[in-house]
Order: C-alpha cells, then structure tokens, then sequence
C-alpha cells in the first residue's frame, strides 16, 4: 500500500491541477521504479496498491524503500513558477501460511502503512510484524 503524504495540502495550495500533476508523476516514479514487477493501481484518492509477486518480505521491502526514495526525488510544477516535492508512506505484506483472503494481506499492509504515517510519514514499514529490515 503506498500513500502520498499530505496530498490534500497540495490540492488546497496549489490548486487540483497541480495535484493531477502530483498523481501523475507519482504514478510514473513507482511504474519507473517497480519495472513492471507486478500489477500496480489506484485504490482511491491518494492511495495505491503494487502486489510484487514471488518477492519474499525482505525483498519487497526493499523494493518499496526504493519507490519511497525514488518519490521523494519528484520535483513537481506548482503552476506559480516554482516546483514542489513530494513524499510516500509505504505499507508492505507477504502472504503467509495463515493467510485465508485477500482482505488478511490487504489488512495487514495498510496497517504498515498507518503505522509509516503514524511514526511521522515518508517511510516505509511491514504491517503484522516487528521485524525491522535493514
């Protein structure tokens, strides 16, 4: 699960153009970074799913880090003669031996991604479990 953070201050500060453009060149930077790896869309507003099969969960993980530092390098227009940066939090999930549903998995890499926004945004973390990767 990949979130952009604070997208709504950029549609209030820079108007809804300026936030197409924000999707777009995030859109662009995780397609970039990924290559292809797995199916990748919106899920609404400004939040998207990538499923990287075959990828155990350090690799995922480092995939996703990756697409965080790849994203916080966007410079994007603001419409005034300027540009602005953005930043992701990123929710990671492996599908596991207990795993019964999609929702599991789903559940588990959104709560990874609360927990990147509840520790202060552009970052990265595992949902379900304590492990750090490094």
């Amino acid at each position: 699960m990949l979130d952009i953070d604070s997208f709504k201050s950029v549609n209030d500060r820079f108007g809804h153009l300026a936030g197409d453009r924000t999707i777009r060149a995030f859109v662009d930077s995780v397609r970039e970074t990924a290559g292809g790896l797995g199916p990748f869309g919106r899920i609404g507003g400004e939040e998207f799913a990538l499923a990287l099969p075959g990828l155990n969960a350090c690799e995922a993980f480092e995939c996703a880090e990756r697409i965080r530092l790849g994203i916080g390098r966007i410079e994007i227009a603001d419409g005034l003669g300027g540009t602005f940066g953005i930043t992701a939090s990123i929710g990671t999930a492996t599908l596991g031996p207990d795993d019964r549903s999609f929702e599991s998995l789903y559940s588990r890499a959104d709560a990874g991604l609360y927990e990147a926004k509840r520790l202060g945004r552009n970052a990265t973390r595992e949902g379900g479990r304590t492990t750090v990767h490094t």
